[in-house]
Formats: structure tokens, sequence, C-alpha cells
């Protein structure tokens, strides 16, 4: 049903893992080369099979000779070559000048200028996981040709403009239908923008032995796997299996709470209460009759913390007073917490509880705020925000989006599943109370509930969405199919 977690290889990484390949195989990088174009074209072919004719961008480093490979294997195939070359010739590396020369003599069209795409598949070659900083020049003009011809794209090994170790993309990025990578799976290609870019991924290791991928990847590409959470003890009892206090539900957001509150009982919670305004609490108890209510008062509250195992603070808290003062009376507990929505909004402001044991799931302008820069900052670079976010409260937690960023107290990695469908009211609740769920449980480890929370979150959404649909799925969906996909992953 799901897919084995895959290691993720920055920029670095993934240069030193070539080299050693060539090393330990005794091969010039031209045979790798061979093997990489070969297996992009045989992609291409299977992806395409009325493929007649291709246009080629080709820039310069091991991407222009993969490309000039590429090209070579098309010509002999009978397929026509439109060639945008915009390296230098002289400033090619050996292997890519050897590629060109051998393409020329039959070349039977190179653009000294770029202009019409004439091919059925264009083919980024232009930059490859080799970039720095921004794109210009002619580079950029290529860029935005490539996204504005109504053409399919293959990109070579990594989608032009994006960037290989965290995913940020520049002004001008290759908007790819499909990438075959080479030797590994690089991260930027599995979070944010990198992956909104990349569209579907295939890799091929070329022929390197699975003993050279010793270096520790940068990260992991997480998938669920219902073995991840242990077998409930035949003697566990409701307090074994946790007490939830969920706090938040300001006045006309009652469902947000009652979200939370249900995924949590779903996730195997023994016990929930829910802290809200008191107009809420028959309408919650008749809605969701298995959970426990009690007015949202700080005193009240004080009076009874000890009987929980954990909080969840933030679903609909809203941001006037109310949800304020709620949240300052839980900032000099030390119990653990999960801490969405609302609750980060105050975290900016007044700081972190007095815990060890902080859970936060921000989405990107909730990240902006407890970083307090532009939500531009963090798209950039959403590993190195999150562990900013780790580093500067002393929390865990989960950076929200297209490749959701997990980070534990000792594991880092990237979320495998998810849809766009998921940009619906609602689901950040769900997740929350997932999370919360596991978290009071007393047999789950801190990390293994946090990471097995946010993949069974998102496997769920992507089983109801292959049911009823992205554009129809709604957050309630998700509660619905996680008993089926907790037993099935």
């Amino acid at each position: 049903m799901f897919n084995k977690n895959i290691a993720l290889y920055s920029a670095e990484q993934s240069k030193a893992l070539d080299e050693l390949a060539l090393d330990h195989l005794n091969l010039r990088s031209n045979i790798l080369m061979r093997r990489a174009a070969k297996f992009a074209f045989d992609v291409a072919l299977k992806r395409w099979p009325e493929l007649r004719s291709v246009s080629i961008f080709a820039g310069k480093g091991n991407n222009a000779a993969d490309a000039f490979l590429f090209a070579g294997l098309a010509q002999h195939y009978g397929i026509k070559v439109q060639l945008f070359r915009l390296g230098d010739l002289s400033k090619l590396n050996e292997e890519a000048q050897s590629g060109y020369s051998k393409l020329v003599p039959s070349l039977l069209e190179e653009e000294s200028s770029l202009g019409n795409v004439r091919g059925d598949l264009i083919v980024d070659g232009l930059i490859g996981t080799g970039l720095r900083g921004s794109v210009e020049g002619d580079y950029a003009e290529a860029i935005r040709l490539i996204n504005k011809s109504d053409v399919p794209v293959l990109s070579l090994d990594i989608p032009s403009g994006v960037n290989a170790s965290n995913g940020g993309v520049a002004s001008d990025a290759v908007m790819a239908d499909l990438t075959t990578t080479f030797i590994c799976h690089k991260v930027g290609m599995h979070t944010g923008k990198g992956l909104l870019h990349s569209g579907e991924i295939l890799m091929d290791q070329l022929g390197v032995s699975p003993e050279l991928y010793s270096p520790r990847p940068v990260i992991e590409l997480s998938f669920y796997n219902s073995m991840m959470l242990p077998v409930l003890p035949i003697d566990t009892y409701k307090n074994q299996q946790g007490h939830l206090l969920i706090i938040g539900g300001d006045e006309g957001m009652p469902g947000s709470v009652l979200m939370a509150a249900e995924a949590a009982l779903r996730s195997g919670a023994g016990l929930v209460t829910i802290a809200t305004r008191k107009e809420h609490l028959s309408t919650l108890v008749s809605r969701l009759p298995e959970v426990m209510v009690v007015e949202a008062d700080v005193q009240v509250l004080k009076t009874a913390l000890s009987k929980y195992d954990a909080v969840l603070i933030g679903p609909g808290l809203g941001r006037n007073n109310w949800g304020k003062r709620l949240y300052r009376s839980c900032l000099n507990l030390n119990m653990p917490f999960v801490i969405d929505a609302d609750g980060l909004f105050w975290m900016a402001s007044e700081g972190c509880p007095a815990s060890d044991s902080v859970i936060v799931s921000p989405h990107l302008g909730e990240a902006a705020r407890l970083l307090d820069v532009e939500s531009s900052s963090i798209e950039g670079d959403r590993i190195d925000s999150a562990m900013q976010i780790k580093n500067k409260y002393g929390v865990a937690g989960v950076l929200k989006g297209p490749g959701s960023v997990l980070f534990g107290r000792e594991k880092t990695s990237i979320c495998g599943h998810g849809n766009p469908g998921m940009a619906a009211a609602g689901m950040g609740d769900v997740l929350s109370g997932i999370i919360a769920g596991f978290l009071v449980q007393k047999n789950i480890d801190f990390d293994v509930g946090l990471e097995t929370a946010v993949l069974l979150h998102s496997a769920a959404a992507d089983e109801a969405a292959g049911v009823l649909g992205q554009r129809s799925l709604i957050a309630t969906d998700v509660i619905n199919f996680l008993p089926q996909v907790m037993q099935s992953g």
C-alpha cells in the first residue's frame, strides 16, 4: 500500500557519492553519464511512445553532457533533435565536449539563439544539482521559454533552478512533468516548491553498489507503516492510554476542538476532555458523546490540570483576550504540550510553555511569525527554517506544507504522503489531534509518535482523496479513513 523510506541526499553528498562510485567501479565519469542518458531516454520512450522530435536545452557541466548523450540516443532512434546550447564550448568539461562532438556531424538543427520550441518533448539539461544562487541571463530566459511552452518537460537529474539541498527555487525554475534523477534521491525534490517543480520522480542508481551508500543521508523521505506503533498490551486500560486536555473553541469555532478530539480518540487516546466556551458544551457532547467537557476558565483549569497527561492548545483558540489568558495560564506548566493554530500566534509573542516536551505544527505563515521573518524566507529553505524553530524554542514538531518537514528530538524526515486536497479548513485541527492522541499514550515513544501522526494524517488524506477526489476532500474525511489506514499501512 505504501512505500519504504527513501534516503535523501544534499547536492554535496550527491557529488561525493558520484566520486565514490567512480573510484569503486574504476570507471570514467562518461560511463555513468551514458547510463544516465540511457535511463532518461528509455523513460521518455515509455512515457511518450509516439515521440517524434525533442527540443533539448543544454547548459554546462555534467548536466550538459547528459543532455548531449540523450540527443545522440534520440537521433540514433530516428527522433528529430532541436538543440539549444547555452554553455560556452570552451568551458565544457571533457565528457560534455566529447558528447557534443559526436553529436554535431548528424545534428539536424542547432539554435544559436533562443526561439520557438518545435519538439514534442522538452529535455531540460541546463543546470542540474550545481545551482548556486539565482538564475540569470540566457539561463533565466531559457527557463521562461520552457515554462511557457505547451510541451511536456523531462528534467535530467533535477529541474533547473531547484536547489537540490533544500527545495528552494530560484526566481526562474523549470516546471517539469517528470524528472529522472541519478544515483540517489535529492532532498530538494521532495519538499516545498522543489516538490512542485519536479513532477513525477524516477531514480536509477546507474549500477552503483548499495554498500557505497554509507554516508549518512541528510534526511529521509518517510512513509506510514502500521508497524511503527507498539501493539496494545492485553491488560491496557483507558488511563494507560492517557487523558488529553484540549483547550480552544472560541465563539463561532467549536468545530475545531471537536475535530481535534475525535482525531485524538481515533488515534487511541483513552480519555479526552475539551475545555471551551460554556455555550459550546452541550453541542460538543451531543456530537461526540465519548468526549468530556469543561468550561475554559483559568482558575478551574489550574485546579484540575494534574489529572491530565498532556495538553493540546490552539484549535479555535482565537486571538482575543479569552485565548490569550488561556494560553498564558499554560506557560508555567511542565507537562507535554501540542501547540497549533492560534496557540502558535500566542506562542510567538508570549513564549513557549516551561516543558521539555512541546510539539508545534506551524504552516508557512505561522512559521514566519515564530521566526519573525517573511514567508518567502521560510519557503526558501524549509528544512533550515524547521531547525531554527526547534533551536529557538526548544521544541519538536512539523513544518506543514508540500513535503512536510518533521523535526523530532533525534530524527528529521520529510513526509512522503499528502495531496493538494488537504488545503481545506480543519486539516490542521485533525493533525494536531492525532499528534496529541499519540503523545498522551504512555507506551509510545515521543519521536515515533510525532512522525507516525504526521505520516498517518497525510496517508489517510491520500486514501480519502482516492475515493472522494481531491477537490471534495474535507477534514472529517481524514478522521473517517484513519481506522483502515492505521490497520493496513
